[in-house]
């Protein structure tokens, strides 16, 4: 933007800069909708007569073509000759538009959003270089596109702004919500808190969005409010749809209420020093806070520190469960009745009971398991 003078925002309450300062003469918000929607439509040329109908459907082909020589001359004047003699080539029957002549949020923001889509990495994983394009996009979505401006009398001029704005606000939302599930998966939960509550500041019947805040809080320690922001959402859905939090929140929501009750495992301590094998450790933490990985066994030679490789993933990766990491041995055990006891000795009665509603599957004998505990284990 360092060798464009003019700034045009549109994420938002409209306004436009030019060398530094504010531009407030644009007289009506038709020349505002009219230099908005020549920036962004993206066609190099404009037809002037389709121009003139569009922002006047009322008027005759004469009143509506003579009232966008006016808004013409007011943008004109408003932004300055430099300003418009570089942006616009104004023709008798047609207008020429060079928009990157100056700087646009709205285009900004979709180039940030578009270059971290495009960038190849890793499935299921954020890439520096992708969070740092989706972190300048959401800083610059200030709000809904051009809210607050009304334009009378023009039907398919409001239709384009509702399609637009729909588009941008979706592609905002999606960003803050991969930004605010990686940090939150990473362990920086400020970064987390961010990004999930400026999506309800924005859309404040977002129930998934609620599910991330109600998380991260009960991971930062504030129990209470995760909880009271449960009640919240509660009633916001009452009142705008008439339903109740979906299953997913429902069990966050009891989830997080055991957590008051204390059930949090703390780290394990590892007895010996780790050096070295930052390699195996990085993917092990990429697999442990990818939630669509449910199992990782780690193999290899008697001797060769598995189980102490094993320690130092759970205790450097445990911020990523909500109730904490818990090792459990199963050294001399051969049968899954076995297992499932030892399980519930040390993970509670609550998660292996709930195999069949009991705590052995009736289904599973010897070395065979049936999907539902499988399922269960996988979770655990």
């Amino acid at each position: 933007m360092a060798t464009r003078t003019c700034a045009v925002y549109v994420l938002g309450t409209f306004h436009v800069t030019c060398h530094g300062k504010p531009v407030i003469d644009f007289r009506s918000h038709k020349v505002r909708a009219l230099l908005a929607y020549v920036l962004l439509e993206g066609h190099p040329t404009y037809q002037r007569g389709e121009l003139a109908a569009l922002f006047w459907p009322e008027l005759s082909e004469e009143a509506a073509r003579r009232n966008l020589r006016l808004a013409l001359h007011r943008l004109r004047r408003a932004l300055g000759d430099d300003v418009i003699d570089r942006l616009l080539e104004v023709h008798r029957d047609m207008i020429l538009c060079r928009p990157d002549s100056v700087w646009v949020d709205a285009l900004a923001f979709e180039h940030h959003v578009q270059a971290a889509s495009r960038h190849a990495h890793e499935p299921g994983e954020l890439c520096h270089h992708c969070l740092a394009h989706l972190a300048r996009a959401v800083a610059l979505y200030r709000d809904d596109f051009l809210k607050g401006l009304a334009v009378k009398g023009s039907s398919a001029f409001v239709e384009w702004v509702i399609l637009k704005r729909e588009r941008w606000h979706n592609m905002a939302m999606t960003a803050l919500f991969t930004l605010a599930e990686h940090w939150r998966r990473h362990g920086r939960l400020d970064y987390a808190h961010q990004y999930a509550r400026r999506q309800i500041e924005l859309e404040p019947w977002r129930e998934e969005a609620y599910r991330q805040l109600m998380d991260i809080l009960a991971r930062q320690g504030q129990i209470s409010t995760a909880l009271a922001l449960y009640r919240t959402c509660s009633r916001m859905l009452a009142r705008e749809f008439n339903v109740e939090p979906d299953a997913q929140t429902q069990h966050l929501y009891r989830r997080i209420l055991r957590l008051r009750q204390g059930q949090r495992f703390l780290p394990p301590t590892p007895t010996a020093s780790f050096v070295g094998r930052e390699e195996e450790l990085a993917w092990l933490g990429r697999c442990l806070t990818n939630p669509r990985c449910r199992l990782i066994t780690i193999v290899g030679f008697p001797g060769v520190g598995k189980t102490r490789l094993a320690l130092e993933a759970a205790s450097t990766y445990a911020f990523a469960f909500l109730h904490g990491v818990c090792v459990v041995s199963v050294r001399g055990i051969h049968h899954m009745d076995q297992f499932l006891a030892v399980l519930g000795e040390h993970l509670g009665s609550h998660v292996v009971g709930g195999l069949h509603g009991k705590s052995t599957c009736s289904t599973s004998s010897g070395s065979e398991k049936c999907s539902s505990c499988w399922t269960t284990l996988n979770t655990c």
